[in-house]
């Protein structure tokens, strides 16, 4: 279902998008908690990317990598997966990492793995990271943070 919208450059059909499902009763209706606690916690990351030296996408690839068991490499398709980021982009991360020594870069698939550099700089981002959450949560209304919490926890589970 779609209309077809052409203009002189180019012919694009466009999805109709219908109005969701009504919410079932007693569903959590904390989606602006949710983005809050969201946001908070991205800001989160952009903090201590900035105390790391490290720029926010290096910093998510870096913990990304750091799930990994030591030594096993991870192929830039997985890793574009976990980012939510291209292969491209991906790469380009992973390469400005190996540059500075954090990750090594081999395989035909362009597989990545942490260096101890990284193990270290991942350890200490990791302990930093969720520093920063817990103060920032701390300053937040707790009522919030539960309502955005189980938010978010419901839009996982579903």
């Amino acid at each position: 279902m779609g209309v077809t919208h052409s203009t002189s450059r180019n012919t694009a059909r466009l999805a109709l998008v219908t109005s969701p499902p009504p919410a079932t009763p007693g569903a959590p209706t904390g989606v602006p908690a949710g983005l809050r606690l969201l946001r908070l916690l991205d800001r989160s990351v952009l903090e201590i990317a900035r105390v790391v030296d490290l720029r926010p996408m290096e910093l998510y690839a870096l913990m990304i990598l750091s799930e990994a068991p030591p030594g096993d490499m991870i192929t830039t398709r997985v890793l574009s997966e976990r980012l939510a980021a291209s292969a491209s982009q991906t790469k380009q991360i992973a390469l400005r990492l190996a540059a500075r020594g954090f990750v090594e870069r081999g395989g035909a698939r362009g597989s990545t793995r942490l260096t101890s550099e990284g193990w270290t700089l991942a350890e200490r981002a990791g302990s930093l990271l969720e520093d920063e959450m817990r103060d920032r949560l701390e300053h937040e209304d707790s009522a919030v943070v539960a309502r955005g919490a189980a938010a978010l926890t419901a839009l996982a589970a579903s």
